[in-house]
């Protein structure tokens, strides 16, 4: 019984995902800078302006976080060029160790080609933008 709860509302949270993950969020940012509110209050500013505070913080975490995927994205293409060749290399021994036990040569184009880093570099971006959008 307990297992198809959790099931069900598993389902239920794969399905809300696009207003899950945003209210997930900004729950998360309220809890973190809520408490700073308080002490501003009791240090003689006005309700509106320690609300103003609150919100100008919140919104300055989330543009570095913003700014810090944008660093993780370039750093990722940095390194995916940086190792491109690499990876060219290792499917290309691959492929050569197939041929080299008997398997053919169509077995080893096929696996080069689904193992080709360019294939690679796009299954990575759609599953990146997969999960960005949820």
């Amino acid at each position: 019984m307990v297992t198809i709860a959790v099931l069900l509302v598993l389902a239920a949270l794969w399905f809300a995902r696009d207003l899950v993950a945003p209210l997930a969020l900004a729950l998360v940012l309220v809890v973190i800078v809520h408490p700073m509110r308080h002490p501003l209050e009791r240090r003689g500013w006005p309700r509106w302006a320690a609300t103003t505070a609150v919100v100008a913080v919140v919104y300055l975490i989330l543009a570095v976080l913003a700014g810090l995927l944008v660093f993780a994205g370039v750093e990722f293409a940095e390194l995916v060029v940086e190792v491109f060749p690499d990876l060219r290399v290792a499917v290309a021994s691959v492929a050569d160790w197939l041929v080299a036990i008997g398997l053919g040569d169509r077995v080893a184009e096929a696996t080069a080609s689904a193992l080709d880093p360019a294939v690679l570099l796009g299954v990575a971006q759609g599953l990146g933008g997969g999960c960005s959008r949820s």
